[in-house]
């Protein structure tokens, strides 16, 4: 894993305090949803899967790494599938993350995983 993107990981970590208490109570929820139900496999979704649903899988999958849960699936998808901002990817690599490009829509990073924009209900989204 990039140096980059590790002393990120670090940052976010280190700053958890300031994430509103509210906001930590709704986020305590989901893991523990996700702890309770013994949930492998997550799938962020917006609506064009240009941008946030991809940012949210992309650092999913670098923090799952970074905390060695390997066990873990992550997706994204889109009610309207478009394609990646180029900007997505330039903030990506300049946070450390090896991006390389694919065919058409799509980019690999981090174990090969394809990023691309897609239909939520599109292949490979469970």
């Amino acid at each position: 894993m990039d140096g980059r993107l590790i002393q990120n990981i670090e940052t976010f970590i280190s700053d958890k305090d300031t994430i509103s208490s509210t906001r930590k109570e709704e986020l305590n929820e989901v893991y523990d949803l996700i702890v309770k139900n013994n949930i492998k496999k997550i799938i962020f979704i917006c609506t064009h899967n240009s941008r946030r649903s991809i940012f949210a899988q992309v650092w999913a999958l670098a923090t799952a790494e970074y905390f060695g849960l390997n066990h873990f699936e992550i997706f994204s998808g889109g009610t309207e599938p478009t394609s990646v901002y180029p900007s997505v990817i330039s903030a990506m690599r300049k946070s450390g993350l090896e991006i390389t490009p694919g065919e058409s829509n799509g980019f690999f990073l981090m174990n090969r995983v394809k990023i691309s924009s897609k239909k939520y209900s599109d292949y490979p989204n469970p």
